[in-house]
């Protein structure tokens, strides 16, 4: 992930060399998101795979492709007070019904 991180910068002082300065106004609450992304969305999303990868059967880690956005769903649901559209329901009960 760190070289990653390392190529895309590089990539993006060469091929966008003129928006760099809208770094500067960027907000408290981009760089909590940013923040919450690298934590979560990264580094504790791939230790849990990781984790999940060498303690469970195949079967069950290749699901979390699946159920990840379901999970994302529910918890802007629960915390962020978004709404959840029929077809993100619907969505989300055949995720979980093939899962079982």
């Amino acid at each position: 992930m760190l070289s990653g991180v390392l190529i895309t910068a590089l990539m993006s002082v060469v091929l966008e060399q003129g928006e760099w300065d809208s770094i500067h106004r960027m907000t408290v609450d981009t760089w909590l998101a940013i923040g919450y992304l690298v934590v979560f969305g990264s580094l504790v999303g791939f230790t849990a795979y990781s984790w999940l990868v060498n303690n469970a059967p195949p079967q069950i880690s290749a699901t979390y492709a699946y159920v990840n956005p379901v999970v994302a769903l529910i918890l802007g649901w629960v915390f962020l007070k978004e709404t959840l559209a029929p077809h993100a329901m619907a969505g989300s009960a055949i995720v979980i019904a093939g899962w079982s």
